[in-house]
């Protein structure tokens, strides 16, 4: 059997290493430039700086010079990156792609066509990386679901998705991660999925505006009501996105969806980031702080392409941006200097 590339040595690419090693799987786990200072302290000390974990025994690290390296007599190739960074990644990867390799996404994201216009998920950007005569001859996988790296990493119990258009692919894939506490389910759904991965940032950062407006000395009333309302209206202009594009309800009303939205409306950085906007900062001083602390902000850019999507699809004909409210207001809020209390009022008083 082949060896698993993993790419990224941050916190998931690290911690999904964890249940391969647990399958006795080998790994070799790649490392971007910016993962140089995490890579040099597992070499040396053979602890995860971030994660606090100890590097498990089946890993073999490499550096960003040694891609091609890291690529050898392996089966099974892994993209555990920021979603800003996929594209340039397949660039350098696709040379050293084998025929028959599997290609699994674990980004979350969206990225505007910059030639049509149009959003693509993921598994778009990477396919489309590919030469012409090359495309369809490597199986492409993404994987969705409630998964906090730390957890996955702790081997707190996990359930994921694990999307494919080849189902022999996923299956494989799914013997290959699965362990007592790592569990997939297999759909085809890589629509639903894919959107299900990029939006729900979009509107868990609702549950960080509520924690922001809460912590201010005069407000003395807990926003569980607010917050169990908004997250249904999540789950609801969810839905009509991705089955406008095509992709299922279940999908939705499943890990994909509903899961990943709650556990990422618990908290973490995307409602750090909402906490900070609902305590009064702006957003420019909100993405400066979450700078400061090393901290990527997905939701940000997320909500931009998902707005933009929803702008074609509204000008197309195939929904209404109005039926849209909290989608509109978190965009209000990021991009036109809306305040956190009166964008909340207004999505509010918009439910139906």
């Amino acid at each position: 059997m082949g060896k698993i590339l993993v790419l990224g040595a941050g916190n998931m690419g690290t911690a999904l290493s964890v249940p391969l090693c647990q399958n006795k799987q080998e790994v070799n786990l790649w490392g971007t430039e910016f993962d140089a200072e995490v890579l040099e302290t597992m070499a040396r000390t053979g602890q995860h700086i971030r994660l606090g974990i100890a590097l498990p025994w089946c890993v073999t690290l490499f550096s960003a010079a040694e891609l091609e390296k890291a690529c050898q007599n392996v089966e099974v190739v892994v993209l555990a990156i920021a979603s800003s960074g996929i594209r340039s990644i397949m660039q350098r990867l696709v040379p050293f792609v084998k025929d028959g390799m599997i290609i699994v996404n674990a980004a979350k994201g969206l990225e505007e066509d910059s030639k049509t216009g149009n959003m693509l998920t993921m598994l778009d950007v990477i396919e489309s990386e590919f030469p012409e005569a090359l495309r369809g001859k490597n199986p492409m996988v993404t994987v969705g679901g409630p998964s906090i790296a730390k957890g996955v990493a702790e081997r707190v119990p996990t359930e994921v998705v694990f999307a494919s258009k080849d189902l022999a692919a996923a299956r494989h894939c799914q013997e290959v991660f699965t362990t007592p506490v790592y569990k997939m389910k297999i759909t085809t759904d890589v629509i639903g999925v894919g959107l299900c991965a990029a939006l729900k940032n979009v509107f868990a950062v609702a549950m960080g505006f509520c924690d922001g407006v809460e912590g201010k000395t005069d407000v003395r009333v807990k926003m569980h009501n607010l917050r169990a309302a908004l997250l249904w209206e999540a789950v609801v202009e969810l839905s009509k996105i991705v089955q406008t594009m095509g992709g299922k309800e279940e999908t939705v009303l499943g890990p994909a969806g509903i899961g990943d939205l709650y556990v990422t409306a618990l908290g973490g950085r995307t409602c750090l980031f909402g906490k900070m906007l609902g305590g009064g900062m702006s957003t420019e001083q909100a993405l400066e702080e979450m700078k400061n602390r090393h901290q990527t902000v997905e939701t940000y850019p997320a909500t931009k392409a998902v707005y933009k999507l929803a702008q074609i699809l509204s000008k197309n004909g195939k929904l209404n941006i109005n039926d849209l409210p909290l989608l509109t207001q978190v965009y209000a809020v990021f991009f036109e200097g809306k305040d956190v209390e009166a964008a909340i009022s207004d999505c509010f008083a918009a439910l139906r």
